[in-house]
């Protein structure tokens, strides 16, 4: 009879899979923080220049602002006062404030008889928190009219109209290219408050 030694098998040791870790890398998309100020400036607003095309400015404010409130699409101009003619456009923000964008057909100083053109805005404020409006002096609807004097020194004019009570202001454009930046305030004296800004092309009454 033969007696068979017993077998011995030696098993590797188990192995243990190191867990797999995957990392999660975050996108961020960087927007210059000055597309959300729409700086009012005697040839422009923001980003925008007077002359420019009348859908690229609205798009630009709506980025900004939101959906307008009200876009009259083109009309007789002289539903807006006597501007530019034929036709005119507005459109408006309401921000709690409002915000005005004029486009003209007619020529003005920024573009030629027959395009379709951004020529002019209204600032009513206040101000409000999600975006920043404001000169690029740094003043803007609210300051006084001490604040306007100190920021233009004597370009800076404030007067009251032929109707008692109702005073406008301006700063002196430029004569050689006939910019305008200007708008209204409740008074004429130091403490007074600019209401309004308006800069471009305005219609009148």
């Amino acid at each position: 009879m033969t007696t068979l030694a017993p077998v011995t098998t030696t098993l590797p040791p188990p192995t243990t899979a190191a867990p797999t870790t995957t990392t999660t890398v975050a996108t961020t998309t960087t927007i210059d923080p000055a597309y959300y100020v729409l700086e009012l400036r005697d040839d422009g607003l923001g980003f925008a220049d007077f002359g420019d095309d009348d859908d690229a400015v609205v798009a630009y404010v709506t980025d900004v602002l939101g959906s307008p409130a009200n876009d009259t699409g083109w009309v007789n101009s002289f539903d807006f006062g006597v501007c530019p003619s034929p036709t005119a456009r507005q459109v408006r923000w309401e921000t709690p404030g409002r915000f005005e964008l004029l486009f003209y057909t007619g020529g003005t100083d920024f573009a030629p008889d027959g395009t379709e053109h951004f020529g002019n805005y209204w600032y009513f404020g206040p101000d409000v928190s999600t975006f920043a409006v404001f000169t690029p002096e740094g003043v803007t609807v609210g300051n006084s009219v001490l604040d306007f004097q100190n920021a233009y020194g004597t370009a800076f004019v404030v007067q009251e109209s032929f109707i008692p009570g109702l005073y406008f202001w301006h700063v002196d454009p430029v004569p050689s290219n006939n910019d305008y930046l200007g708008g209204f305030a409740d008074g004429g004296a130091p403490g007074s408050v600019i209401t309004s800004v308006g800069g471009g092309a305005a219609c009148g009454e």
